[in-house]
């Protein structure tokens, strides 16, 4: 008797499908109280296809047209540090991801999350930011000797020009500080930077 009720539920019941989606196919947990198995495509179905060019796939989609909530979440990804700050009537965060060490964007007057670098800088553990974001120092841990290691990461303004088909906002300068600092705190000026070793 359980083996035709289900049966019954996986041939002859199909799960309900928001309007203007087709699916192929079934999953058992699409039966379950405790879920289904709708992908983060089908649950993004009803975003719109308005994009930038460096917006990234890892950050969350968002339709446009609907209102900016207070409280949102700007990265699927681990953050190794953010600052934020006003500009005009709009306040800007930007942030760093621990993976790839890539810069983003997110102003508080739109939905998009803009990709600002494409400097690759692996395994980001802490980012300390300029209090204007215009730089951050970033420490990552060399694994074998486990000693940290420090960077400091300036953002350049690029320029557009007509060779350069997919240009980012900005260029990172990199430079070298002393191995093996433990804390840093910046002045909030930014004017200084205190690390102990």
């Amino acid at each position: 008797m359980i083996v035709g009720i289900a049966v019954f539920l996986i041939f002859f019941s199909t799960p309900t499908t928001p309007t203007g989606e087709s699916r192929v196919g079934f999953s058992i947990r699409d039966y379950l109280p405790f879920g289904n198995s709708g992908s983060s495509s089908d649950q993004n179905s009803t975003t719109s296809g308005q994009t930038t060019g460096n917006q990234d796939a890892a950050t969350p989609n968002i339709s446009i047209d609907q209102p900016i909530p207070r409280l949102r979440k700007i990265s699927n990804e681990p953050v190794a540090g953010a600052v934020i700050f006003n500009s005009g009537t709009s306040s800007i965060v930007k942030f760093v991801e621990k993976g790839t060490g890539n810069v983003y964007e997110a102003r508080s007057d739109s939905h998009l999350i803009q990709r600002l670098t494409n400097t690759t800088i692996p395994k980001i553990v802490r980012a300390f930011w300029l209090p204007n974001g215009s730089g951050f120092l970033a420490q990552t841990l060399i694994a074998e000797n486990e000693i940290i290691e420090t960077n400091y990461v300036k953002l350049n303004k690029n320029v557009a020009s007509s060779t350069s088909e997919s240009l980012t906002p900005f260029s990172t300068t990199i430079g070298k500080l002393p191995t093996g600092i433990k804390e840093i705190s910046i002045k909030p000026d930014g004017s200084k930077i205190f690390i102990t070793l």
